[in-house]
């Protein structure tokens, strides 16, 4: 993800950075109790209060039931609040859509636009199309997205970082560090979006290797190949059942996106 791989930011002050870990500490924890809770009973998890934690858990959502719309949109209703169920469907839809071999990034947000009826994220996607289509820059971004800690613009600048360089996701993530007063969600979607569309392989080397202490990585990481497991099919799910996995994943043809 884009704000747990340990990625240092240097225009941030030590206690800014310790205020940031602790709320990226209870996004990854809201990730991996949402993975879980889809390993443990196959179905949508708990309903989740908080709007930051809320987005976070869809992603799990996202990857375990990407092959069924109708299952994946059923578990996002059950899954969070619904006065944020269009954030996160917007979320789910696009992970799901990046797992996909047939995805093209810049045709995605003009059908998210189509599916919804909230209005202020619907603008703030249509801008994001507009800029991502003049090749404006991130400070451009930003200055007609407005703040940064709301969450429909956190959302869109997410968008804004990913599909800027779709497939390049050391890029997207740097971009978005760049950011100036930067979300904690931001930079968690902006890591989700790009790693459905990249896979590990994008992730830079290093980055994993500094990564390989941080205990709220080693959490996800655990869970993700749990995740992995369930979806493929393993009937009883532990952490002796992906240790011989090597990272394989089973699909029908034309289903889950070649890593």
């Amino acid at each position: 993800m884009g704000e747990i791989l340990p990625y240092p930011n240097p225009t941030e002050q030590p206690q800014e950075r310790g205020d940031r870990d602790r709320v990226v500490s209870s996004l990854s924890f809201a990730i991996a109790t949402s993975a879980q809770s889809l390993i443990a009973t196959r179905s949508a998890p708990p309903l989740v209060a908080e709007t930051n934690r809320a987005i976070a858990s869809t992603i799990p959502i996202a990857l375990y039931f990407h092959d069924d719309a109708q299952k994946l949109r059923q578990a996002i209703m059950n899954a969070i609040p619904q006065a944020i169920q269009d954030v996160g469907f917007v979320v789910a839809e696009s992970i799901a859509a990046a797992l996909k071999p047939q995805m093209a990034p810049f045709e995605l947000l003009p059908k998210l636009v189509q599916l919804l009826p909230d209005e202020t994220l619907s603008q703030k996607l249509r801008q994001v199309q507009i800029l991502l289509t003049r090749r404006d820059s991130l400070a451009i971004a930003i200055q007609k997205l407005g703040d940064p800690q709301h969450t429909e613009v956190a959302i869109a600048l997410a968008f804004y970082c990913w599909l800027s360089t779709a497939e390049q996701f050391q890029l997207s993530v740097l971009r978005a560090h760049r950011i100036p007063d930067v979300s904690s969600l931001t930079l968690l979607l902006t890591g989700a979006f790009s790693g459905a569309l990249n896979g590990r392989v994008g992730i830079p080397q290093a980055w994993l290797e500094a990564g390989a202490s941080q205990n709220d990585l080693q959490r996800m990481e655990v869970s993700a190949n749990q995740l992995l497991a369930a979806w493929s099919g393993c009937y009883q799910v532990g952490p002796d059942s992906v240790d011989g996995m090597g990272g394989v994943a089973i699909a029908s043809p034309g289903i889950l996106r070649p890593r």
